[in-house]
């Protein structure tokens, strides 16, 4: 007799209910649809929304120091450097020495970046319109709310053994 090979189960394109019942996944999912459609929402060169909010950020502070930003962005600095690099590169931001301590670099946009920064502000404003479309206004702020408090759980997280 012929031996049959078992089949593997066909996927399904939803996930489990026990996948869709968790918070983190569901987060993930939900971020993973936000930032494609951010993306989505400009023209090329595209921006992804954390080199966004780095130039944004420095842009609304010229002179920001790394850590400072890093600390606003709750990023780890190893984290940053990469992308600092990959921004100066394509002549976006420029690290400069701190006149008061040596051991600290202060960013600032290049023209380029500004121009870059106000481009992608349009797309944003569409991006935030769509999501508004798909919540409504209510329930975008309540969102908004319950993620603000979702992101104080790192500060109460029990330490690890």
């Amino acid at each position: 007799m012929p031996r049959t090979r078992p089949q593997s189960p066909k996927p399904t394109s939803a996930p489990s209910a026990e996948l869709e019942s968790n918070v983190g996944y569901m987060l993930r999912r939900a971020q993973l649809a936000v930032f494609a459609d951010f993306v989505a929402c400009q023209s090329a060169p595209r921006t992804r929304p954390g080199q966004y909010a780095v130039l944004l950020l420095i842009g609304r502070h010229p002179g920001l120091s790394q850590s400072a930003l890093c600390d606003q962005l709750s990023i780890k600095r190893a984290n940053l450097v990469p992308l600092l690099n990959e921004l100066k590169r394509r002549g976006l931001a420029i690290r400069r020495p701190s006149l008061t301590d040596r051991r600290s670099n202060c960013l600032y946009l290049l023209p380029a970046g500004e121009k870059l920064v106000a481009r992608v502000q349009k797309a944003e404003r569409i991006h935030e319109s769509r999501i508004v479309q798909l919540l409504g206004t209510q329930r975008q702020q309540q969102l908004l709310t319950m993620l603000e408090q979702l992101s104080h759980l790192r500060l109460s997280a029990p330490k690890a053994d």
